[in-house]
């Protein structure tokens, strides 16, 4: 372009900017590939998780917490408490939490391991104080 324009400036303007592209485009691939190595969560999955346990709470009248997910590159983590009514037997509670893990995979894109721990809500704040001191 130089040698058409005459203008001697726009070589190491150009060089800059090619510089700068080549920075920029580094800079994104070495992020890609630590986010690659390290386990981070995606704000996409959180959104559509936090969704289908929202609508799960209303639908078997339970609660949840201590939410976890990972992007582990080749697929998903999760794990989450969910709290149930103490009046509930296992083979119900069981039954419910197998629902709520098959629509979690369904709404998660790529393979999905999903760990439930399924805690009565009456005595679940006592259980805990016992458990974390």
């Amino acid at each position: 372009l130089t040698y058409i324009t005459g203008w001697l400036p726009l070589d190491p303007i150009c060089a800059v900017a090619v510089a700068l592209h080549i920075l920029y485009t580094g800079v994104k691939l070495v992020r890609e590939s630590v986010n690659g190595l390290m386990d981070t969560a995606d704000p996409v999955v959180d959104e559509s998780v936090t969704q289908i346990l929202q609508n799960a709470s209303q639908e078997f009248d339970l609660q949840f917490h201590n939410l976890k997910h990972l992007n582990t590159g080749d697929g998903h983590r999760l794990e989450v408490h969910l709290l149930f009514e103490d009046e509930l037997t296992i083979q119900q509670v069981h039954s419910m939490a197998t629902i709520i893990e098959d629509r979690l995979r369904l709404g998660i894109e790529g393979p999905t391991h999903i760990i439930t721990h399924l805690e009565p809500k009456r005595a679940h704040a006592t259980q805990h104080a016992v458990h974390d001191s």
